[in-house]
């Protein structure tokens, strides 16, 4: 199952790759462009939440991925694999490190003839500039275990020529129009909300800023009056109760300082019998 060399795509050819050019044999693979048609999800941002369909470009037309989200990709070249070889696609080295991951597959069926459809996601950061006629994908060939010629046209384990693929099917983007959310697409959310805050903050702090002077006036007013009725209810209320206090304590001074009064001797009239004291009593001396 040896693979092709780069002198085998070109002896073959037209009848292996429409149109050919020999500047786009790398190596062992061969260059494919991109072509005129394409389709891609979006995150909303980019065509504003608008429905997305199949979209044919005009020459050199370029075109954007956004971050986190989908797209089928036709070739411009039309593929005719022979019966008795396979074929093996993946994209541009250059395309992968900025993110761009081929998930439609790795190989194409023997027999297959028509363009290629390629779906990748843009697993990376930053939006992926892709332009019509743009080198994209590579596709290297190689042969299969061997069979008598006509057994091998007629094998069932092959492609036909009716089975290629020359649009982007509608089947396969059915339900694939409305904006598909991300990673990127919600994070950028929230930095958005982040700095709409941010400003509304600002507006609410330079308003209070302006008002600033009568908020505090309003405050000293407020203090004022606060101490002012704290006074009064303190004088109404020792108005009330110093009279009383005072009273109480002339009275507690009285009862405390007061003494009882001593009995007076009263001296008798000279010659007065003295009368005499009641039974059971002795004389007083």
């Amino acid at each position: 199952m040896p693979f092709w060399r780069g002198e085998d795509i070109q002896k073959r050819g037209g009848a292996l790759i429409e149109p050919f050019s020999d500047e786009q044999i790398d190596c062992n693979a061969y260059v494919l462009r991109m072509g005129a048609k394409y389709f891609g999800t979006s995150d909303g941002a980019i065509s504003d939440g608008k429905i997305q369909a199949k979209t044919v470009l005009a020459p050199a037309e370029s075109f954007v991925i956004p971050p986190g989200q989908f797209a089928y990709l036709l070739t411009k070249e039309t593929i005719k694999v022979p019966h008795d070889a396979m074929a093996f696609i993946s994209m541009r080295t250059q395309l992968k490190f900025e993110g761009l991951i081929n998930v439609s597959g790795f190989h194409v069926d023997p027999g297959y003839e028509g363009k290629l459809l390629y779906a990748v996601f843009n697993a990376g950061p930053s939006a992926i500039a892709v332009s019509e006629d743009e080198r994209l994908f590579k596709i290297w060939f190689c042969d299969l275990t061997t069979l008598p010629v006509a057994e091998s046209e007629k094998s069932k384990f092959r492609k036909r020529p009716q089975d290629g693929i020359y649009d982007i099917d509608n089947r396969l983007i059915h339900g694939m129009s409305p904006p598909i959310v991300s990673l990127q697409g919600l994070a950028e959310d929230i930095r958005a909300q982040q700095r709409s805050l941010a400003n509304l903050e600002s507006s609410v702090n330079a308003k209070f800023d302006a008002q600033r002077p009568t908020l505090d006036n309003l405050t000293t007013i407020y203090r004022t009056l606060t101490i002012s009725l704290a006074v009064a209810a303190i004088v109404g209320i020792m108005g009330l109760v110093f009279p009383t206090a005072v009273h109480e304590g002339y009275a507690l001074e009285a009862w405390l300082f007061s003494q009882p009064a001593s009995p007076k001797h009263v001296a008798k009239p000279p010659g007065q019998i003295p009368s005499k004291p009641p039974q059971g009593h002795a004389p007083t001396p």
